[in-house]
């Protein structure tokens, strides 16, 4: 799976769950929805529930005796831009019900100012 099939699979599971993305203002005016692969150009700023997926898997590393192949995981940040309750977990469970099992517990990251409060966990493929 690349990084754009896994922005498909979580564009989908937050739709199905009715959770809207945030927005992102880009520098030249233009809006889109706040899910990107990799960072958004520089002076970009976000509102609501943004979604950025690392473009470059890491490797898994596993019991050699239980699969056979070279699993990779992509790194999955949600961030709460403006402080709307529960949007986090919503949006980690909705995507966890597409992309079961992560490859890593999701991980609270508490809002230090001008940094919003964070979720990152990694999608096993």
């Amino acid at each position: 799976m690349s990084a754009g099939e896994v922005r498909e699979k979580v564009e989908a599971a937050l739709a199905a769950a009715n959770i809207e993305l945030g927005t992102y203002h880009l520098p030249g005016g233009e809006t889109t929805p706040a899910l990107w692969v990799g960072n958004p150009p520089e002076g970009t700023t976000a509102e609501g529930l943004e979604v950025q997926i690392n473009p470059n898997p890491k490797q898994v590393s596993i019991d050699a005796f239980t699969f056979v192949g070279m699993p990779r995981a992509y790194l999955v940040r949600l961030a709460n831009w403006d402080d709307l309750p529960d949007i986090l977990k919503d949006a980690t469970n909705a995507i966890a019900q597409a992309l079961w099992p992560f490859e890593d517990e999701p991980r609270l990251v508490p809002a230090l100012p001008p940094t919003p409060e964070l979720v990152l966990f990694s999608v096993q493929y």
